[in-house]
């Protein structure tokens, strides 16, 4: 009888315990989807407050990191790695630090790593604009946020973690990117010798008819952090006051949410749904007409797959392969004259529905989750050989 292959993913969230972001909602659907095909999967992550050591979750072995003082965090994983999880293969689906210690500490492992956002001191840089580009009342309202742009006081072991990164992606059995783009900056990153291969994140694509809104509505999906910039949202909404602004998102600052809903809730076409999660989400995207996005920086996020596979045009002022160019519209990074421009241009003439018709059909043939999950199979399959 063949043996079952024994996967486990590194990530920095699961999609659960109170943790919403990109890299958890990728590992959550991947891994679920591999435990269908008969995969064994487990998943170690960061521990939430109500989470415990060992969890199920979707069928997967979901282990959260003993807790250590902030200091001794890597000691954590180490030891989490090597004796609490059985595994043929480890998979870092974000952060290639959790595979540097994987690789320490079960070197006769197989270890993939799957970059979703690589970031060198180009993308460090634009990011610390956000201060000097925005108004200081904006930026009062994210002051808790602010220690995103204080790089200065963390370069030490923001250098320490490279050279851990960079020594993973050296010694890891297999390197994919997740958008086509980043495989050129990765091989200039970490003096690869070749090219990493792309391995598209899976999107689960609408099996029934897609039916729009009546009335012009575009919406936000992200977190209300500062680096995604969703005052630009908010006053967009002002501007367009018969077009609905639909915000699908929140700060993981409870304070920021209070300042947020203080300062933008009496705009009445904006309307705040907090987190949106599995079928309400869907809805909301289906009755859009545009995904909306603001942040100073991004790789591919898995918000414009999901929003493409429910025929929404994209406006935004990132175009990671280009797809804001050939699914909507690419704004310009400090002009928000660019945003208006480009979603009167959207929604004259109904270009939003021919956009997103292109958009869907791309991301149905490249990110289809049946189809990525067999690529993922395959790969396990190959480096197990």
């Amino acid at each position: 009888m063949k043996n079952k292959i024994k996967v486990c993913f590194l990530s920095d969230s699961i999609f659960y315990w109170g943790k919403h972001g990109g890299y958890g909602r990728l590992t959550r659907d991947l891994g679920k989807e591999l435990v269908r095909n008969d995969i064994s999967v487990s998943v170690a992550v960061p521990k939430s407050e109500n989470q415990k050591t060992f969890e199920k979750l979707d069928g997967m072995k979901i282990i959260g990191y003993p807790k250590f003082p902030s200091k001794l965090r890597y000691l954590s994983y180490f030891i989490t790695y090597k004796f609490l999880i059985d595994s043929d293969i480890f998979h870092s689906t974000g952060e290639s630090i959790f595979s540097y210690l994987a690789i320490k500490s079960r070197p006769e492992k197989k270890h993939v790593i799957t970059f979703q956002d690589p970031r060198d001191d180009k993308d460090w840089e634009e990011i610390c604009t956000v201060p000097n580009t925005t108004d200081r009342h904006v930026l009062e309202i994210w002051n808790d946020d602010i220690e995103t742009f204080n790089l200065t006081s963390k370069k030490f072991f923001r250098k320490i973690r490279e050279k851990m990164e960079y020594n993973a992606v050296k010694q890891a059995d297999q390197l994919y990117c997740q958008a086509h783009y980043l495989k050129q900056k990765v091989k200039n990153m970490f003096d690869l010798n070749y090219m990493p291969e792309f391995l598209p994140n899976p999107i689960y694509i609408p099996k029934k008819e897609i039916k729009k809104s009546k009335y012009p509505t575009v919406c936000f999906l992200a977190r209300l952090d500062i680096i995604k910039r969703p005052w630009i949202f908010f006053d967009l909404a002002k501007e367009f006051p018969s077009v609905k602004f639909i915000v699908m998102g929140q700060s993981h600052y409870p304070k920021i949410n209070e300042r947020i809903y203080k300062k933008y809730s009496g705009i009445k076409n904006l309307e705040f749904k907090g987190w949106s999660l599995g079928k309400e989400k869907n809805k909301l995207l289906e009755k859009s007409w545009i995904l909306v996005n603001t942040s100073i920086h991004e790789c591919l996020p898995i918000s414009f797959l999901e929003a493409l596979s429910y025929k929404c045009a994209l406006l935004s002022c990132q175009d990671p392969d280009n797809l804001s160019s050939k699914y909507g519209i690419k704004a310009d990074l400090y002009n928000f004259d660019s945003f208006k421009e480009g979603l009167n241009k959207l929604i004259e003439n109904s270009l939003w529905r021919k956009k997103g018709e292109e958009g869907y059909q791309y991301v149905k043939e490249t990110h289809e989750v049946n189809k990525v999950i067999e690529k993922h199979i395959k790969i396990y399959e190959n480096i197990l050989r």
